[in-house]
């Protein structure tokens, strides 16, 4: 038995094909409806630079091609940084906002408080194993444009 995380060889892509298509298809989609589309809001949670292909650069890609009709909100504890380009908010928080986010719009949470607490605590005793702070911009300006359909065509293994 293993872990089926995208680590090396052994992921094994099948089970979401289907789904990465359909976003691939979506995504695409928002692109190509031009102008007369709606805005698109993108809200990142907790995507760093452990696997900045799978998430992180993806999306600052889709973002960036939808041009002014996109909304981008990063929410990252310890590496919150957008890119100068994009129109975006960056939440330097975890996924804790979120309560708060509910709460304001009056949505009830499941749960007790005690358990938000202990996750919360855990939460910040494995944040200092996360690494140091850096920028996308920084890579992007060493690497150049990302375009996320490489990005999401590469994590595929046909």
């Amino acid at each position: 038995m293993f872990g089926n995380v995208r680590g090396g060889g052994w992921f094994l892509h099948h089970k979401y094909a289907h789904q990465a298509e359909r976003i691939q298809q979506w995504m695409q989609a928002k692109i190509d409806g031009g102008i007369d589309q709606p805005i698109v809001a993108i809200v990142e949670i907790g995507a760093g630079f452990n696997t900045p292909t799978v998430t992180r650069f993806p999306v600052e890609s889709f973002a960036r091609e939808l041009g002014d009709r996109a909304r981008f909100i990063r929410i990252n504890p310890t590496e919150p940084e957008v890119p100068e380009d994009l129109t975006a908010v960056s939440l330097e928080e975890g996924w804790q906002v979120l309560l708060d986010v509910a709460k304001s719009s009056g949505v009830q949470i499941k749960g007790s408080k005690e358990a938000d607490e202990r996750n919360i605590k855990n939460d910040l005793k494995h944040s200092s194993l996360l690494v140091p702070k850096a920028t996308s911009l920084s890579c992007r300006r060493y690497f150049g444009h990302f375009d996320w359909r490489r990005f999401l065509d590469q994590l595929r293994r046909d």
